[in-house]
């Protein structure tokens, strides 16, 4: 193998890794009936879009 491959792979394995550490979320504020409010939250891996947690409170 070239050193030009073995780093190419190095970063692919690193970044897969990384990947799995990765989190999006998001939390949402919406207001309803006489000035009210309600937040949406939600949490997803990055890797494969799987949603961890979420929660909807008002």
């Amino acid at each position: 193998m070239s050193i030009d491959t073995v780093q190419s792979l190095e970063v692919r394995v690193c970044l897969m890794f990384l990947s799995e550490k990765v989190l999006l979320t998001d939390i949402t504020y919406m207001r309803y009936g006489n000035g009210q409010w309600a937040s949406l939250s939600c949490a997803k891996r990055w890797s494969d879009k799987t949603v961890l947690s979420h929660s909807a409170a008002s």
